[in-house]
């Protein structure tokens, strides 16, 4: 068998020769091998140079590649945000909707309180009123008379200061959709509005709150006087404490209560007001509806309830209000 003279020769040297006493030529070429083998050992989890360096320049915001980094995972966040984002403007449009439609509600109950006293039986006693009402009823469609177009009610002294502004169509959405008007009725064409029943005259009245008194033809100042006692059995006189007043230097130390602030001048405004009490108070169902609101001033009213108010019930703060004081007439 022949075996080449670089075999024998390799196989000749010792173990301990050194690479000095190998030819030039060899020991360039073992270098060379030498070299290939101490770069293959390097480990792999090291970081070589190149690597270091993208990796800085991902990191670095001001070079193009970390740009285009930077912006990928602005995009990621901003998807994510944006799908959070919708969750929670539903839940804000959810609310924002269901904010509206109560004040909306609010509103149109406010409109029923309004117009009921319009047509409420001291309305009907009280000559102005009475003659305002009088002026501007119609019969519709051969019904028995009594009713009232919406337009001029539109335009009350009672809706004054009511907002929004007072319109026709508010006014008949108010008596379709809030039920439950102990006097209101609207006509079936949907634009005329009257009592549902006659009103009570105050002798009536005053039979009811002393059957034992005896009602009979009297001259008309007695009349007007007996007519006022019932009025006056009906009456209590309110001071809402929502308008800041002058202290005392000694109430000055207690912290004053807060008053929410859509309250303010609530005494001005019947239908407001009424609605902030019924909102607000535990009054038997037989006071109301309420017949008057008399006020001229922010911060007090004469309030005309349907049934006499007597000392007790005024002297129950829990029936009332916290923010008022309540006396009677």
């Amino acid at each position: 068998m022949f075996t080449p003279r670089a075999v024998l020769q390799r196989q000749r040297r010792p173990e301990n020769a050194q690479a000095s006493d190998l030819p030039p030529k060899k020991r360039r070429r073992l270098s060379q091998e030498l070299e290939v083998d101490t770069t293959n050992t390097t480990p792999a989890t090291a970081p070589t140079s190149d690597s270091i360096t993208s990796l800085s320049r991902l990191t670095d915001t001001n070079s193009p590649l970390g740009k285009v980094s930077q912006k990928k995972s602005e995009k990621v966040t901003n998807e994510e945000e944006i799908e959070k984002g919708e969750d929670n403007g539903q839940t804000t449009l959810n609310k924002i909707e269901a904010e509206l439609q109560n004040k909306e509600t609010v509103h149109l109950q406010q409109l029923i309180h309004g117009l009921e006293l319009i047509f409420s039986d001291w309305s009907h006693a009280d000559p102005s009123s009475r003659q305002w009402l009088e002026n501007r009823e119609r019969d519709i469609d051969h019904d028995g008379g009594g009713y009232i177009h919406l337009s001029p009610l539109t335009s009350h002294p009672i809706f004054s200061r009511t907002k929004p502004p007072v319109t026709q169509s508010r006014l008949q959405k108010a008596l379709q959709q809030i039920p439950g008007s102990q006097i209101l009725e609207l006509s079936k064409e949907g634009h005329h509005v009257r009592r549902k029943s006659p009103p009570d005259p105050p002798s009536q009245k005053q039979t009811q709150i002393q059957p034992g008194q005896q009602v009979t033809s009297t001259p008309t100042s007695t009349k007007k006087t007996n007519e006022a006692n019932v009025w006056d059995d009906q009456t209590v006189y309110i001071v809402s404490l929502d308008t800041p007043e002058p202290r005392h230097v000694m109430q000055s130390l207690i912290p004053a209560p807060q008053k929410e602030p859509h309250i303010h001048h609530l005494t001005l405004n019947p239908p407001q007001l009424l609605h902030h009490l019924q909102s607000h108070s535990r009054l038997p169902s037989s006071l109301y509806p309420v017949q008057a609101v008399r006020s001229s001033q922010a911060t007090f009213a004469f309030l005309v309830f349907s049934a006499p108010v007597d000392e007790a019930l005024v002297a129950e703060s829990r029936h009332w209000p916290s923010d008022w004081i309540i006396l009677t007439k």
